[in-house]
């Protein structure tokens, strides 16, 4: 199980990352120290080049090294926008005594997960076996031959009350490996044997594995009882999106929508969509997703976010709609869909890894801050919105309402107990804390005009944002998260599509068709399943030149889509389908052979008699699926 992963490790593959390198600044100043790491690619290894530690890339020279010093291997694992990953570096990483008994006992090696994530993966599974957690920055001791020995995560300096420090945790593994070296290699070795066992399939006598139907059912039983009944979810804290538990949920609720359980899995499904979107996790100032909440309200979050997160949650989102028909749902994928095209796009083709949690709180600042780009003070929002609003309570300002809605705080509405760094004292993360309904009743207003001006004070703390230093971008160009999950495409046999999104007009429109198109655009055909290329027909470089070279044309072309439901491909055996009923969602199986059969593009049921014009989405979907399947057959 670990030796094969272990041999692929060593191994370097450079076709499926991609850095864009243009625009990356300097460090200010002339640093005393470069490492090994200044002249590697990666974001996250740049950033630790000019540590004092010696740091090694993952590779033969380290591992040469160590056996030939035998000195044991430290090894840190993270990525360039983890915040835990910045604290360790600051308190840790750069400081010249730590680094030099990490230079004198250890080969220290640093690993970007993003970049590695077949390293990452070894060593994780060991962490989480051996201490019942894990996350990054991971932090794990390996013998010279790379088997692990000692694991954990993110360590602080020095002892304090409940953790042992850096230091100290240094120097015994130091001591250890000195005096009683065979022990430890014989602690790893069985640490091994027992993961190795742990990983068999056994069959016991002629027991048979477990049916389809007892697997689903055994996973929403779990699902169920670990479900938030409050705030949604699946646990208390820390809370992250999981829009694979909720993809679930929507499949378990299409095949028992009849029963009971089919509706608990749709209402857990919808309720911690709409909890999350309410939630400070969700960007409402500069869309997108956080990467996940350190509460159990998806109040306070930590502050980064990941490409792969909007991703699955634009598509998550869209299912939701779909299935549902609520507006609120298609909303929020337009909002995801519009932030990682304005803020994560290559202007080469294809989409950034992730945005850092930390950032400048202002343009003289020495220090960065977690969350600094997207907290708020009241007093600040009370600057930007001083405008009275007509026909509300005496003396209500704009500010008033936005501040009510968003359940800002004179003092700050982050707990101490959030906040342990205080980076956030005094600040606010925006949630919604009541409907609009509920806001205007409170200051006397039309629904209709609280939204008017939620909006108007959204967009102009936007702007005020855009002033601030933004926080770092990962550039790399990674094909996996691009793909937008469709590896698992391809194992599920259903292909969860990214062309799945409403369409709305002006220039969020145009974007979002961009983003789609760009997405299909990078979409490899052998993640599709089985019979999505039945359709495929050889196309022309001159056409292949066309569609990359004019997508407002083809937008045109595709705008004439029918509105009126017809008879799609049915699933098996050849056999015609309706389109589904008012209110359901169109089956992803079918939804993909109507896609690649539409000569016209594809159109979407919302749960309408007949859909209307702005619930198309216009994608050129026979020429581009095509286009793929022709590259691939002749690379593979």
């Amino acid at each position: 199980m670990l030796a094969g992963p272990l041999r692929r490790a060593r191994r370097f593959v450079t076709g499926s990352v991609r850095v864009a390198m243009a625009g990356r600044s300097s460090p200010p100043g002339t640093p005393r120290h470069t490492n090994r790491l200044g002249s590697q690619r990666s974001p996250y290894l740049l950033q630790h080049a000019h540590n004092p530690v010696d740091w090694y890339p993952w590779g033969q020279e380290a591992f040469d090294k160590a056996k030939k010093e035998n000195k044991p291997i430290f090894l840190s694992v993270g990525y360039s926008t983890c915040h835990w990953c910045h604290v360790m570096e600051e308190e840790s990483f750069k400081n010249k005594e730590i680094g030099e008994i990490l230079n004198q006992n250890f080969v220290s090696i640093k690993v970007d997960r993003e970049e590695r994530p077949d390293v990452d993966k070894v060593y994780m599974a060991f962490v989480q076996a051996t201490s019942g957690g894990g996350g990054w920055p991971m932090s794990v001791w390996l013998t010279p031959d790379l088997k692990p020995f000692v694991g954990g995560t993110y360590f602080p300096p020095e002892d304090g009350v409940h953790r042992v420090g850096f230091r100290t945790v240094l120097l015994r593994i130091a001591e250890q490996w000195k005096e009683n070296k065979d022990a430890l290699l014989e602690n790893s070795q069985k640490i091994l044997e027992a993961l190795l066992r742990r990983s068999e399939i056994r069959v016991r006598g002629q027991e048979s594995p477990p049916s389809p139907q007892a697997v689903l059912a055994t996973c929403f039983q779990q699902l169920s009882s670990s479900y938030d009944e409050e705030y949604g979810g699946f646990s208390k804290s820390p809370k992250f999106p999981t829009p694979v538990n909720l993809n679930f949920l929507f499949t378990y609720w299409a095949l028992h929508r009849t029963t009971p359980e089919g509706a608990q899995a749709l209402q857990m499904a919808l309720r911690t969509l709409k909890m999350m979107a309410h939630g400070g996790i969700h960007d409402h100032i500069g869309q997108g997703f956080h990467r996940y909440s350190t509460d159990q309200h998806w109040h306070v979050p930590h502050f980064e976010k990941m490409l792969y997160d909007q991703g699955q949650l634009a598509a998550t989102y869209s299912r939701a709609f779909q299935i549902s028909g609520d507006e609120f749902f298609a909303d929020i994928a337009r909002d995801i869909l519009l932030y990682v095209s304005r803020d994560l796009s290559d202007q080469a083709g294809g989409f950034y890894s992730a945005e850092d949690a930390d950032s400048y709180p202002t343009t003289t600042s020495t220090e960065k801050r977690e969350g600094a780009f997207c907290v708020w003070a009241a007093e600040e929002i009370r600057a930007l919105l001083p405008d009275p609003v007509e026909g509300a309570t005496e003396g209500t300002t704009l500010a008033d309402v936005f501040m009510q809605h968003y359940g800002v705080k004179e003092t700050g509405n982050v707990s101490p107990m959030q906040d342990p760094h205080e980076e956030l004292k005094g600040k606010n993360v925006l949630t919604v804390r009541c409907s609009p309904e509920l806001t205007a009743q409170r200051l006397g207003l039309e629904p209709g005009r609280v939204r008017e001006l939620l909006r108007d004070g959204g967009h102009r703390l936007g702007t005020a944002r855009a002033q601030r230093p933004r926080p770092q971008q990962d550039t790399k160009v990674l094909t996996a998260w691009n793909g937008a999950g469709a590896g698992r495409w391809e194992q599920l046999r259903v292909p969860v599509s990214p062309l799945a999104f409403p369409r709305w007009p002006g220039e969020e429109g145009r974007q979002s068709h961009r983003l789609c198109l760009q997405q299909l655009l990078l979409l490899p055909a052998h993640h599709l399943p089985p019979g999505a290329a039945w359709d495929a027909v050889p196309v022309s470089p001159r056409a292949c030149r066309k569609a990359r070279a004019s997508p407002w044309e083809r937008e045109r072309n595709c705008n004439k889509a029918p509105l009126a439901p017809r008879m799609v491909p049915g699933s098996v055996g050849g056999c015609c389908a309706p389109l589904p009923a008012a209110g359901q969602a169109l089956p992803m199986p079918l939804l993909w052979q109507h896609l690649s059969r539409s000569s016209s593009g594809p159109s979407f049921w919302h749960g309408q008699e007949t859909p209307a014009e702005e619930h198309l989405l216009p994608l050129p979907t026979h020429l581009l699926l095509n286009l793929f399947l022709l590259r691939e057959r002749k690379t593979n």
